[in-house]
């Protein structure tokens, strides 16, 4: 089965009943459950772990995290991941915040994933000759 990496946001939405997006996360991950193996890396779980220990109690974000833990695998990052993240960031000259998603690239490379599931697709337009974009929602 191939792998599909799921972005921070969709985490986010998908466990945020008060989210706009949240129905539609939820529905966009069981369409796909059937088709990949959903994956993440731990820039992933830390972000999720920053945005929600802001609006939810922290007992409940590390709840999550535990299941996130036993249902999505999560990728390793080694000497590989971080060769790959300075040779893509000079390749496409990567600034500013723009080198937490080469890192998820990066990641995805060294671990032959080449789909990620994002509600940010213009955040990695940049990579669409290297990954596979899928979007939450067409705009």
């Amino acid at each position: 089965m191939e792998k599909l990496f799921i972005d921070t946001n969709i985490l986010i939405y998908a466990t945020n009943p008060r989210s706009d997006y949240y129905k539609k996360a939820r529905l966009k991950l069981s369409e796909l459950a059937s088709q990949y193996e959903f994956v993440l890396n731990s820039q992933v779980l830390l972000e999720y772990a920053k945005t929600m220990t802001v609006q939810k109690k922290a007992a409940l974000v590390w709840e999550q995290l535990e299941i996130f833990n036993e249902q999505f695998e999560v990728l390793p990052e080694n000497n590989d991941v971080q060769s790959l993240w300075q040779d893509l960031s000079k390749l496409y000259q990567i600034k500013g915040n723009e080198v937490y998603d080469c890192y998820i690239v990066a990641t995805m490379k060294a671990n032959s994933v080449s789909n990620l599931l994002t509600n940010n697709p213009k955040d990695f337009d940049v990579y669409s000759n290297i990954i596979n974009i899928f979007k939450l929602r067409e705009k």
